[in-house]
């Protein structure tokens, strides 16, 4: 059901309307992990490097570690540049 029906159809029948469940393909349920070296479970060397590395030079800012079924999948590294400072 597209968006706009789904409105539709909540705004003609509010009281007993009901949300359909919306669920995305088990996509992360079928990745094959082949590699232990980002497992959360217990947490390589490599992985630990990786993450020392992105951290390298950051003065202002976040970093983000994405984790799927016990596998980090994903390191953001947001840097903040501050105006008005040396």
């Amino acid at each position: 059901m597209r968006r706009v029906e789904l409105y539709s159809a909540y705004l003609l029948n509010k009281e007993s309307f009901q949300f359909p469940v919306l669920s995305a393909p088990n996509f992360f349920k079928t990745m094959p992990m082949t590699s232990s070296l980002y497992s959360t479970q217990s947490v390589s060397k490599e992985l630990l490097a990786e993450i020392k590395k992105t951290l390298e030079g950051l003065d202002f800012g976040s970093l983000e570690v994405y984790v799927v079924n016990n596998q980090v999948t994903q390191i953001t590294k947001r840097q903040i540049k501050k105006t008005g400072q040396k």
